[in-house]
């Protein structure tokens, strides 16, 4: 019996100094409050031409039904990830997509970043564009 209590005891033990370390060592860098300084918000360099010639390049790629059009104003990258799926669409499901982006409500927008949300088929959707260094704007999602 005395065995069990020793080493109920050495686990308790553990469990207090996992505690106190836990407890003494978390880090305050990070916080949930919401941004403290509002000019941090109205200060962006938001590039509000450049966001909306790439959307209307993209209503028309889509409204094409081309799949090369599309992948013409995408990122290498993201047009790697879709791969053959992008080139194997349906050009109408391609233009029907077109016609619900026309709808698009843009949802978030920063210098590097914006994305617009719409609803195809009575389902929301989002499409996401990304600023290049050289100023150029790229489709990254759909």
């Amino acid at each position: 019996m005395k065995k069990y209590i020793k080493t109920s005891m050495v686990i308790m033990s553990g469990f207090i100094f996992m505690a106190v370390i836990h407890l003494s060592t978390q880090c305050e860098l990070f916080s949930l409050d919401p941004i403290d300084n509002e000019e941090d918000i109205t200060n962006l360099d938001i590039d509000n031409k450049g966001i909306e010639k790439i959307s209307s390049k993209t209503e028309d790629a889509f409204f094409s039904g081309d799949p090369q059009q599309i992948a013409e104003i995408m990122l290498e990258e993201s047009l790697e990830f879709y791969g053959d799926g992008l080139f194997n669409q349906d050009p109408v499901k391609l233009v029907e997509q077109g016609n619900a982006f026309k709808t698009r409500e843009l949802t978030a927008a920063s210098e590097i970043y914006a994305e617009y949300s719409y609803t195809y088929n009575d389902i929301k959707y989002t499409m996401s564009f990304a600023r290049l260094d050289v100023g150029d704007w790229k489709l990254i999602r759909f």
